[in-house]
């Protein structure tokens, strides 16, 4: 199954087979998402399975802020983004370092993240919170895809 990083950070995902988004110079989230659809509708439209990995504090233009929740927003554009077709009913597994209730207290416009089709994530996880927060995915992501090993050293996306 593809997994579709919609992040801007990049040290999370070194080594890994994934790329994280770029930022826009402008400051127009609409206009990245637009950009950014229009880029990689081609490649997604051959795939028939995906799940969309999103950095709910996403920065995704220049002039954003952690707390501006764009990777939210980038959600809700997948959604209600007919000309996507398929691709907008993958399945979304959003994580951030706010708890949920912490977010939606701030933002209830967010309630997206308590839908079918989308499941949250507080960092820090480990591999068993991912398997038992994600079992209900069909397919389920590959066991461990993306983990934190309390031992060690952080975990890397594996896809």
């Amino acid at each position: 199954m593809h997994i579709e990083l919609l992040d801007d950070c990049a040290f999370p995902w070194q080594g890994a087979a994934v790329t994280p988004c770029s930022v826009s110079p402008e400051d127009n989230l609409d206009r990245w998402f637009w950009t950014w659809a229009r880029e990689h509708r081609a490649r997604l439209y051959a795939l028939t399975r995906g799940i969309f990995l999103i950095n709910a504090n996403g920065r995704f233009t220049s002039g954003a802020h952690r707390q501006d929740l764009q990777g939210m927003e980038v959600l809700k554009h997948i959604r209600v983004t007919p000309w996507l077709g398929s691709i907008a009913t993958w399945h979304a597994i959003v994580y951030s370092f706010e708890p949920l209730d912490d977010i939606l207290a701030r933002k209830p416009g967010d309630l997206i993240l308590t839908s079918p089709g989308v499941t949250f994530l507080r960092l820090p996880v480990t591999d068993r919170d991912i398997s038992a927060r994600c079992s209900h995915i069909d397919p389920p992501p590959e066991p461990c895809f993306y983990g934190v090993n309390l031992d060690g050293p952080p975990g890397r996306l594996r896809v």
